[in-house]
């Protein structure tokens, strides 16, 4: 199944498509909780749910014809195969653009500048206010991620950086602090 094209895994009949459950938004909402899971631990917790509301479903996710790693997040790889960042700034300056790019080159030129230079002098007096150490997006996320993880692991030292932590599912992973790693690929 690895490398197969897309139409071998998506129904192509209307009795396949029947095939597959639908019971609305919970049954929704829980298939995107598998696949949005970013580790072993929370795919399988979500598994588990989605096989207390529905069996068949169950089943039919766990189905040879799609497995896991075609659809789930918690079984991709952690080599990027594109750079997101910088597509989406691309994006994002392209759409900042637009207005000036029907002007003459020079008009446009100079109405990027004026733009470039309000936006730099708006975001300075804004960030001058933060006394974080960290921007206050980032900051919320990882808030955010921390009562998550406080919730669901429970960590075990020894003194050393490196710390053993057991997940909800009952996993446990190394945390390695002094090289930021952990064995769960998170």
């Amino acid at each position: 199944m690895a490398g197969a094209p897309i139409e071998e895994w998506i129904p192509r009949t209307q009795s396949e498509a029947e095939e597959i459950p639908n019971y609305g938004k919970v049954m929704k909402d829980q298939l995107w909780a598998c696949d949005k899971s970013t580790t072993m631990a929370y795919f399988w917790k979500e598994m588990v749910l989605m096989k207390q509301l529905d069996p068949k479903a169950y089943d039919w996710l766990n189905d040879p014809r799609r497995p896991a790693k075609q659809w789930s997040r918690s079984h991709f790889g952690t080599t990027l195969k594109c750079d997101v960042l910088l597509n989406n700034l691309c994006e994002s300056f392209n759409a900042f653009i637009l207005p000036s790019r029907a002007k003459p080159v020079i008009s446009c030129f100079e109405d990027i500048r004026i733009k470039m230079m309000k936006r730099i002098a708006m975001r300075k007096d804004k960030m001058s206010k933060v006394v974080d150490t960290i921007c206050p997006k980032p900051r919320e996320i990882l808030e955010k991620n921390k009562v998550k993880a406080a919730t669901d692991c429970i960590p075990y030292g020894s003194g050393s950086p490196q710390i053993e932590v057991e997940s909800i599912g009952g996993s446990r992973y190394i945390v390695d602090l002094s090289r930021r790693t952990c064995t769960c690929r998170r």
